[in-house]
């Protein structure tokens, strides 16, 4: 979808939004991101993400880690 398209395809689902809402003053921005935001995520110029590393795998039930790391001995005395 070219840019021009994508931006009629976003005005137009930003005045539904508008409508659907009661047509509310001053809240066109937030209509315009939600409109954006759903034509982009129904596969409207979706860029592949890739997976990452720092995502945390869930654990099983029984399996506990500790909270932190203790890096360093307490001083005795």
């Amino acid at each position: 979808m070219q840019g021009g398209d994508l931006i009629e395809k976003i005005r137009k689902r930003a005045y539904r939004i508008w409508e659907t809402m009661g047509r509310p003053d001053g809240r066109d921005l937030e209509h315009w991101l939600q409109a954006e935001k759903e034509c982009r995520t129904n596969g409207v110029e979706r860029k592949p993400v890739a997976p990452s590393s720092k995502i945390a795998k869930p654990q099983s039930k029984g399996a506990k880690k500790p909270l932190l790391k203790q890096t360093a001995k307490p001083p005795r005395g």
